[in-house]
């Protein structure tokens, strides 16, 4: 039996000998309760002085047969098999756009390559000719659930030319190509920052580690995204740089990204 308390009270609970444990979040604290019964708990909270509201939690301690582990968990799940994919109505195609890290401009990526679509006039609120998804940075639930379950044209991997971020953009790749999803390229955002006034170049996350990576998983380079001022402020004020400044040089790194992608997708059907 677990008993949930905040910071305060576990130097209580310490005294008492029980097992302290952080939670992962909430700043709370888990205390272990050997052997003691719920009936018991409101005569051992007033020993404690812990308030009435925390909350017991019965949990499994033991690592024993009658709790099933991961691995277990996993078996049993695929033994199910894979969800047969439904088309959504209205959708030829789907491109999700995917990163192991968070913070490497995903986001901004997705809507305006969504915007660059639009800019071809093959895209409107009816019957779309393409749609853009989103994903949230990693290799977890979702992006499995949404591979398995909707019939995906294209992923496209956004990273920075940054270490850490590559390496993230490695295992989503991978993961997509696990599930057979075609794997259309890299983005390489935030690539070079240029001074507005001296227009001195400087790669701040590095220079051209995701050209490398595409090179290494066989990949295409699909796009150079500088980072520029113009791109945050106009993504902040809900205007991108697309539609808002379809002229500057920025939007027409997008606009190249745009054509790529296409390049690479079968033509939609109907």
């Amino acid at each position: 039996m677990l008993v949930t308390a905040p910071r305060a009270y576990c130097f209580g609970l310490a005294r008492a000998g029980l097992v302290l444990k952080k939670c992962r979040s909430g700043g709370a604290w888990m205390a272990q309760l050997p052997n003691v019964a719920r009936g018991r708990w409101a005569t051992l909270r007033h020993i404690l002085h812990v308030p009435a509201q925390l909350t017991l939690v019965q949990r499994a301690w033991s690592s024993g047969s009658s709790v099933e582990s991961v691995q277990d968990r996993q078996r049993r799940l695929m033994a199910r098999g894979l969800p047969k994919q439904q088309v959504i109505p209205g959708v030829k195609q789907i491109i999700v756009v995917a990163s192991g890290k968070g913070g490497v401009g995903k986001s901004t990526t997705a809507v305006n390559l969504a915007l660059g679509l639009a800019a071809n006039n093959l895209v409107d609120w009816g019957n779309l000719d393409y749609l853009v998804i989103d994903l949230p940075p990693g290799t977890g639930d979702v992006q499995l659930s949404i591979s398995q379950n909707v019939p995906i044209s294209g992923a496209v991997i956004v990273s920075t030319p940054q270490d850490i971020a590559l390496l993230d953009a490695q295992r989503a790749a991978e993961m997509f190509r696990k599930v057979n999803v075609p794997v259309l390229g890299i983005v390489q955002n935030m690539s070079v920052f240029q001074c507005p006034k001296c227009k001195y170049e400087i790669h701040i996350f590095g220079a051209d580690g995701a050209i490398a990576l595409a090179t290494k998983l066989g990949l295409d380079v699909l796009g150079d995204i500088p980072l520029h001022l113009n791109i945050r402020e106009t993504s902040d004020k809900g205007q991108p740089i697309v539609v808002s400044h379809p002229d500057s040089p920025e939007a027409k790194a997008y606009l190249r990204l745009t054509a790529e992608v296409m390049k690479r997708l079968p033509a939609p059907h109907g």
